[in-house]
This record gives C-alpha cells, structure tokens and sequence, in this order.
C-alpha cells in the first residue's frame, strides 16, 4: 500500500506532513509525497492565493519546505529559521516508519 500526497508551502504543508506521518506509522507501510505546487504553474495559480509568482522565489520555497519535511519527520525537536518559514521546538510523533524520511517524488 503506498499513499500519495501533494504538499503545499507553509502552515498547510506541516498539517499535511503530519498527516503524511501519522498514516506512514498507522499504515505500517510505505507512504509517499508529492511537493506541490512546483514552479510550473501560469503565474495567476499563485498569485489569486496571495503567493509570489516568481519561479526564482517558488523554486526557494519548495527547497526549503523539502528541507522542513525532512526535520519534522525526523521524530525528534525541530526548530527552523528560513526566509519562508519558521517552527521553534516543534516535534511530530509518531516518526514515520519510513526512514532517514518519508520518500518524496516531484515532476513536471
């Protein structure tokens, strides 16, 4: 069983992550995630949710939520100070059974 789940930025990419978590570990199975939305959108999908529409500026933002995914998923406190965003001390339990984390699949 693998379940997919596409990931936006910000608060509701955490929800969704542990979402994503808690059914890795509930499941006992694989669990997969799908980032989104990418860089390859018409600038008004981002820009009607008050979102920059830059592909220089999205494209850092998804690098820096990857790099987020990968800390709350670890199991263990994770503060993060970014230019997108911050968490200080949060921790996500249960980890996923997936390790070092959940797989994490992008296309175009």
């Amino acid at each position: 069983m693998a379940i997919v789940l596409a990931l936006a930025e910000g608060d509701v990419a955490a929800g969704r992550a542990h979402v994503l978590q808690c059914a890795s570990a509930a499941g006992g199975g694989p669990a997969a995630s799908s980032p989104a939305p990418g860089t390859g959108g018409p600038p008004s999908e981002y820009t009607a949710l008050g979102r920059p529409a830059d592909r220089r500026t999205l494209a850092a933002m998804l690098d820096e939520g990857l790099e987020v995914l990968s800390g709350l998923w670890s199991g263990q406190p994770f503060t993060h100070h970014g230019a997108h965003d911050t968490f200080d001390d949060v921790q996500f339990l249960p980890p996923p059974l997936q390790q070092p984390r959940i797989p994490v699949w992008s296309g175009r």
